[in-house]
């Protein structure tokens, strides 16, 4: 997962790119920033799709002009922008002619489009909140992936499918979020049926988007249980399965390996985590959680 971090220009607070150096583990190929008008924006990429195009590296100016960046993946941009030699070069030709990115875009993503010409920051995130993204506008305007790299006294939180638009000339910020939709039926058409056309639809596109393999963390449960099943169903290549259990749980371990022997995976790994080693992790896990709670 990319990390994103952008400022306005401030004497007291630390650059853009020491920030992204702070934020390396979450994009540890490249870490760029581009400055225009009074603002920076920076991006630490973890390469996943379209790795070695110079056309995907971030941040990027747009044919207008606009930087633009984004953490996630967009699983549809070929069918949106044929044109375009990767997501972010796709993502700029949709923002540039005035698209809503949530009304097209089939992916999980958080999204930053600064307009130089008028000071205007643009940022979006999809439907589920899966990519965090969040802003500050006092003492300085500034947006992060993560939390904690903001030192605000009033910290928002990009909603899920949501959209915000801040005015670096006043810094004031408007909030707009779409509703979840659910699923359409035509006439005649049974809601399990296209449920499961759609969902086979989804998991192929992602297991066939990335460049660098696709794995499925198999808990024993329904839903990863449900996407290693679509793949076999589909006849997939699934690079891994991995089952992350505890020794107290061994039902999860069980189910995991059934699901696993059933779809034949060439690869299924088992990682046993003893209470021990979890107690010894938690201060790790929970400041990486980056959540005031």
């Amino acid at each position: 997962m990319c990390g994103i971090f952008a400022s306005e220009l401030y004497p007291a607070a630390p650059s853009v790119s020491e920030i992204l150096q702070q934020m390396k583990y979450r994009g540890p190929d490249e870490q760029r920033v581009f400055r225009a008008a009074g603002f920076e924006v920076g991006l630490a990429r973890l390469g996943i799709v379209d790795t070695s195009k110079p056309a995907a590296v971030q941040p990027q100016y747009s044919k207008k002009g606009r930087i633009v960046a984004f953490n996630g993946e967009l699983y549809n941009y070929h069918q949106l922008c044929p044109e375009a030699r990767s997501e972010v070069e796709a993502l700029g030709l949709m923002m540039d002619y005035g698209l809503d990115p949530r009304q097209f875009l089939d992916g999980d993503y958080a999204i930053i489009y600064y307009d130089p010409s008028n000071q205007t920051i643009l940022l979006y995130r999809d439907r589920f909140g899966m990519c965090p993204l969040y802003f500050q506008t006092n003492p300085v305007v500034s947006v992060s992936s993560e939390r904690r790299r903001l030192s605000g006294k009033r910290i928002w939180e990009v909603p899920a499918h949501g959209k915000v638009s801040i005015n670096l000339k006043n810094r004031a910020h408007r909030t707009n979020h779409l509703p979840h939709y659910g699923i359409t039926c035509k006439s005649g058409q049974n809601e399990s049926d296209v449920f499961l056309n759609l969902f086979l639809d989804a998991v192929k596109s992602r297991a066939l988007h990335s460049d660098t393999g696709f794995s499925a963390a198999l808990s024993g449960g329904l839903d990863s249980s449900a996407v290693v099943l679509a793949c076999k169903a589909l006849e997939l290549p699934v690079c891994a399965a991995i089952t992350v259990v505890s020794p107290e749980n061994s039902d999860d371990s069980r189910f995991a390996n059934l699901i696993a022997e059933y779809a034949k995976l060439s690869s299924h790994s088992t990682i046993i985590v003893g209470m021990e080693e979890m107690i010894d992790a938690a201060p790790q896990i929970l400041d990486h959680l980056d959540h005031p709670y």
